[in-house]
């Protein structure tokens, strides 16, 4: 398996990443990694979606729209190809925040359903408990794929993760059963919408973890159902290490080839 495209980038454009971050800082390390394409994402709430929160609200269609203006009209820099994408939001209200108008000044979108460690996407009291939290997962990612603008997503952002409560992934993983994963990636397929192999989920692992972690089911079951996957190291500062050999050994495990991503 060799990993080609990392297509969730934050640059200083995201409230999250390093002020100092820029899309050409990126571009060194992905010519060390073997990447062709770069593709930047930065969070984003549409003002003309009612409802962001204090730290939406800034990240509007404007403000992410200065980096289209600094990529460079030929889509190169320094022989690496750079896309211009945006990872919106989905609320509990199934509430997407991009308008289907300005979806088509994007390259590509990604949205997640499992930002569940804000209140503006979810009330915190509905998924304080293990089932409850695992519940709002599965409930919110059919919402996703049944939304009537879910042909215009891209790809699913970190899908299943509950939030940066990193210490209770497997255990909130573990209570999904399979039957579910299959009705719901089987009706991501049947929509067209890709799976985000997310890196930054997997490497904030102990590497000895990893053969065994419920990511390994989850996508194994994505890929049986036939599923199309992109990959995103989530990365919000340049200088941070994506360890893109791990993420390629995970994918190998679970059957995953270069032949079931989408590339753009």
């Amino acid at each position: 398996m060799k990993l080609t495209q990392d297509l969730h980038i934050h640059t200083n454009l995201s409230s999250c990443a390093m002020r100092d971050t820029t899309a050409k800082d990126y571009i060194p390390a992905a010519k060390t990694d073997g990447l062709t394409t770069l593709g930047f994402s930065n969070h984003l709430w549409d003002s003309d979606v009612a409802g962001a929160s204090k730290w939406y609200s800034p990240q509007n269609l404007e403000h992410v729209l200065q980096l289209k203006k600094e990529l460079p009209q030929s889509g190169m820099i320094d022989g690496v190809r750079v896309l211009f994408g945006c990872e919106t939001e989905f609320t509990y209200e199934w509430k997407l925040c991009l308008t289907e108008e300005h979806m088509a000044l994007f390259d590509y979108i990604l949205a997640p359903h499992s930002h569940t460690h804000q209140g503006i996407v979810v009330p915190q009291d509905r998924v304080a408990d293990l089932r409850d939290h695992a519940q709002y997962l599965m409930d919110s990612f059919l919402a996703l794929v049944r939304h009537p603008l879910a042909h215009r997503i891209t790809s699913i952002a970190h899908p299943f993760v509950p939030g940066t409560k990193y210490a209770i992934y497997n255990a909130t993983q573990a209570l999904i059963p399979d039957s579910y994963f299959r009705e719901a990636f089987c009706e991501a397929n049947e929509k067209g919408i890709a799976i985000e192999m997310n890196g930054s989920c997997i490497t904030y692992l102990p590497e000895e973890e990893i053969p065994n972690c419920e990511y390994v089911r989850v996508y194994s079951i994505a890929k049986e159902c036939g599923c199309k996957f992109t990959y995103g190291s989530d990365s919000h500062d340049h200088r941070g290490s994506r360890k893109i050999k791990l993420v390629e050994r995970f994918l190998d495990q679970c059957g995953i080839t270069e032949a079931d991503f989408r590339l753009l």
